[in-house]
């Protein structure tokens, strides 16, 4: 099985919250909380049960928001054509 390549930093909002930074190298993928047993990454509702399941969630939602970004500039690419 591979080496796990997350890193979960725990930080403290000013609020006196924590939370997890995931990181993979020096990118960071985004963030997490404890949450029901489990963790809620960043603007998503479902709780999970790992901190690697977290990080596949920011990551999907990045790739999400790319998607929809390369729809958007090839659209007006294929007006110009």
């Amino acid at each position: 099985m591979r080496e796990n390549p997350i890193i979960a930093k725990k930080k403290m909002y000013p609020n006196g919250e924590y939370y997890y930074l995931l990181e993979i190298g020096d990118q960071i993928i985004g963030t997490a909380i404890d949450s029901d047993g489990g963790y809620l990454a960043h603007s998503r509702r479902k709780v999970v049960p790992t901190l690697r399941d977290a990080a596949i969630q920011c990551i999907q939602s990045k790739i999400n928001q790319c998607s929809k970004s390369l729809e958007k500039w090839e659209s007006l690419l294929s007006h110009i054509k």
